[in-house]
Parts: C-alpha cells; structure tokens; sequence
C-alpha cells in the first residue's frame, strides 16, 4: 500500500493479521447459519413441465358486449373481398390481349367495343371484324344486390361507390367531373348523381331506423321492461361537433344508456341553411316578399336550421 500511495501510513496498535483472521471466521459462520436456514425449493415434475400452459381467454371488450345484446347476428365481414374490387385500366391495353383471339364462326379477328355508357360502367362487347358476330358481352361492373331504387335496373356498384366516395370527401359532383377531365373518362351527369343521393339518404335512414330499434328492444330486455311500458334507467348524454374552436355550423347530440352503453337516441343540431343563405343572396330581406317566402319555408319544416348555439 505504501508502494502505491506514500502518505498512507499503518496505525499503530492495530493487528491487522488477527482482524482478518476473525473477518474470515465470523463470514463462515453466518454462511453456515444461512445455508441451515436456507428451503430448497422442489425440482419441478418432468411430467408437469412438459405440459403447455394454459393462456387465459382474453376479456370481451366494450364493443363486444353491446353487440351481444342485439338480437341479429349478421356477418358484417366481406366473404367475397379479394373478388370484390376494380381496376382502372387503359384503352389501348384491351386491344393488345384480343390480338390473337379469332371469331369462332369465321376464325377472322375480332375488335373491341363499348356501349350503353352509365357513368363510370359501360357494356364491354367483343365483336368479329368481318361478319360482326358478338363473340363476347358484359358489364364493366356488376350491379347493386340490396338497394331501394325502384327500378327494375339497380344501379352499378362502381357509381354508387364513386358516389359515397366523393361525398366521403366533401368534393361532390364538381370533383367527379374534374376527375373525368383529367384522365379523360365518361363520368355520370348531375340527373343521376341527384338520384344516387336520394337512394343512398334513404339507405341511412332504413339503417338509422333498425339500428335504433334495435338497441332500444335490448335496452328494454336488460332492464326487464315490457314493449308498451316505460323504462326507468339512468342515461348519459354526449355531444361533438363537425369544426374544434367553436366555428362548427354542425352538431349531433346522444342519449346513452348507463347501463348497456348503447345509443338510443340522437339529434343533429344546425346552424346553417342553404336554401335560406341561397334566398338572402337573391332577395331584400326586408321585403314583404321574402317575409313570405321564409314563413312558408318554416311552416314547410324545409329549413335546417335548429339550433343557435352548439356548446
């Protein structure tokens, strides 16, 4: 030590050799005590750890439960997925696969045509250069399955999907026909557009309608209450809005049951009307002529405005 640090010195009257000596001596002892003391704990049955572990089943969620409690069960899921889908391909690419097919009357060439244009679907007809036989015909596109058109022709699926898609993101018509102009593709006309927002209101509404009636049957059987009589259950209410920092035009409020968690009513709130804000642009507000026009529009229920304030 004194090789490694020259100001350290050995105190006086202190035997190092008899200290260490006892160090060592007091250590064994209290291994001994604890080794004494120590539970071994039992080897583990070869037979048991061979057998897997059990994982416990995870919790239902909140979703889970509320689905539970309705009454039909139907698969909301898409069996038909990888099949059910669209491809956006060029014109000139359909002529270059039917280069080697050959009419099955006069082995000549065949050509590729298309007619009965419906917006985004049209009839795709393989017809023979020479003596015009139709080889092949088919849609583009297959048409809806459950709508509530009344017509005896549903609509096309593409149309329809084109539809919610732009309204999905607030583009509207004015979207679909720049769209069109840029790839250079027939799209459908404002008279049918009209007709697929119609179609598509009533949709929700039908849907809004059995969703509801639903949830509130469920609540009435958790809650044992009879179909004609009152339920006495403590609900919640819940509110959002289209636009944070209080400059949304838009809102909906929710009734919510305490107990189920499930929607049994709502309300959407307005504080913008495009019929009035049309109509102010055009008219004298003051006039005698828009005071009657505007009682009529209110006696009509055509207004959307109800509500003044939405927070």
């Amino acid at each position: 030590m004194h090789n490694i640090h020259s100001k350290w010195k050995k105190p006086s009257g202190v035997n190092y050799r008899c200290r260490s000596a006892a160090g060592k001596a007091g250590a064994a002892a209290r291994w001994k005590k604890n080794l004494s003391t120590q539970v071994l704990e039992p080897e583990p049955n070869p037979v048991e750890a061979d057998e897997p572990e059990v994982e416990p089943e995870p919790a239902p969620s909140a979703s889970s439960k509320k689905l539970d409690l309705f009454s039909s069960k139907e698969d909301l899921s898409n069996p038909d997925a990888d099949e059910d889908e669209f491809y956006l391909i060029h014109k000139s690419t359909i002529p270059e696969l039917l280069n080697k097919m050959k009419c099955h009357i006069c082995a000549s060439p065949v050509k590729f045509l298309t007619t009965d244009v419906q917006g985004f679907a049209w009839t795709l007809v393989i017809q023979c250069s020479a003596c015009e036989e139709i080889v092949g015909k088919a849609n583009s596109s297959p048409r809806l399955k459950k709508t509530c058109s009344s017509s005896s022709r549903p609509p096309f699926t593409i149309n329809r999907r084109m539809v919610e898609a732009f309204i999905s993101n607030g583009l509207g018509h004015a979207g679909v026909q720049k769209l069109g102009m840029e790839i250079g593709m027939s799209v459908m006309k404002e008279s049918p557009w009209k007709r697929h927002l119609r179609e598509i209101e009533e949709d929700n509404v039908k849907l809004k309608e059995r969703i509801l009636g639903e949830a509130r049957e469920a609540v009435r059987k958790v809650h044992n209450c009879p179909p004609d009589g009152i339920v006495e259950n403590t609900v919640s209410v819940d509110g959002t809005w289209h636009r944070p920092g209080r400059v949304s035009l838009h809102g909906a409020s929710f009734l919510i049951d305490f107990e189920t968690g499930l929607v049994i009513d709502y309300e959407v709130l307005s504080k913008y009307c495009h019929i009035c804000v049309m109509k102010r642009a055009v008219s004298d507000v003051n006039s005698k002529e828009f005071k009657e026009w505007f009682e009529q529009h209110m006696r009509m229920r055509e207004c959307q405005v109800n509500t003044l304030h939405l927070y």
